[in-house]
C-alpha cells in the first residue's frame, strides 16, 4: 500500500511541477515575434525544465519523492545536448535519472518502501522512452560575474521556447548546539542569474533576473538567437541549465 501511494504521489508532484513552471516570467522587451501557441515540443521542454526545479526543491526540503518525480520526467524526456557555438561558458554533464534515484535512496537509507519503489523505477528506466522528442537539454557553468553566450537556431513559424534554470549549489557551515557540540549544516541555494535573449539584429527580446526564466515565441523566419546568461554571484560558479525545442 505504501509503494502504491508513493507511485501516485510522485506522479502528482511531476504534474504539479509542470503546471507551476509557467508562473515564472521575465520581460518581453521587444516582442517582434508573435507569442507561441503550445505544441508537443514546447510542452516537452516545459517538463524538462520543471524536472530541474524539482531537484532544487527536493534537495532543499530533503524530499526524495520530488527527486523521483524529476527522474521520471528526465527519463521520459531525455533531450539532446547543444552543439552550437558557446562563449564564456563550459558544458557540464546533465543530471541523469540514475543519479537522482541514488540520491533519493540516500535521503532515507532505512525506508524500505521507498527503496522498493526506487528499485521498480530503476527497472522501468532500463527501457528506452517511447516517442521522445529532440529537445535541447544542456547544463552550462558560468564563472562568478561572467556572461555566457549560447546560440540557438529555431525553425520558421514553429512554436519556440527557451528555459534557463539556475541549479542548486551545495553549501556547508558549522553550528554549535545548546551543549556546545559543533555540527556541520548542509544547505542549498540557487545563484541569481540575468538572462537576455537577443534576436539576429542584436535586439533584446527578453530579459529576466532570478533563478528561473522562460521565453516563448514564434519565429517568423529560421534564424539564430543568442541567450546570454550573467552570473550575478561574485563568489560562486553558477550552473545554468538551458532547455529549448
Amino acid at each position: 500500500m505504501r509503494t502504491f501511494k508513493l507511485h501516485y504521489g510522485v506522479l502528482a508532484l511531476a504534474s504539479y511541477a509542470c503546471f507551476t513552471l509557467g508562473m515564472t516570467h521575465g520581460v518581453d522587451a521587444q516582442p517582434d515575434d508573435p507569442p507561441a501557441p503550445a505544441s508537443e515540443s514546447t510542452e516537452a521542454a516545459d517538463r524538462l525544465a520543471a524536472a530541474y526545479q524539482m531537484v532544487f526543491l527536493a534537495r532543499r526540503t530533503e524530499a526524495p519523492e520530488a527527486l523521483l518525480a524529476a527522474a521520471v520526467i528526465l527519463h521520459k524526456n531525455p533531450g539532446v545536448e547543444f552543439k552550437e557555438k558557446i562563449e564564456n561558458a563550459e558544458k557540464v554533464p546533465p543530471i541523469t535519472p540514475k543519479e537522482l534515484l541514488e540520491e533519493a535512496k540516500a535521503m532515507r537509507p532505512k525506508d524500505k518502501s521507498l527503496h522498493e519503489y526506487i528499485a521498480k523505477l530503476a527497472s522501468d528506466f532500463k527501457e528506452e522512452p517511447r516517442g521522445a522528442l529532440q529537445i535541447f537539454n544542456q547544463t552550462f557553468s558560468v564563472a562568478p560575474g561572467k556572461v555566457g553566450h549560447i546560440g540557438i537556431t529555431f525553425k520558421a513559424n514553429a512554436p519556440a521556447t527557451i528555459h534557463v534554470t539556475s541549479l542548486s549549489v551545495k553549501t556547508t557551515a558549522t553550528k554549535k548546539d545548546a551543549k556546545g557540540k559543533v555540527h556541520t549544516v548542509v544547505g542549498h541555494f540557487q545563484p541569481v542569474v540575468e538572462v537576455q535573449v537577443k534576436d539576429p539584429k542584436g535586439n533584446t527580446v527578453y530579459f529576466s533576473k532570478g533563478t528561473a526564466a522562460k521565453h516563448t515565441f514564434n519565429p517568423v523566419a529560421q534564424t539564430r538567437y543568442e541567450v546570454r546568461i550573467k552570473n550575478d554571484d561574485k563568489l560562486t560558479t553558477a550552473h545554468a541549465h538551458v532547455v529549448s525545442n
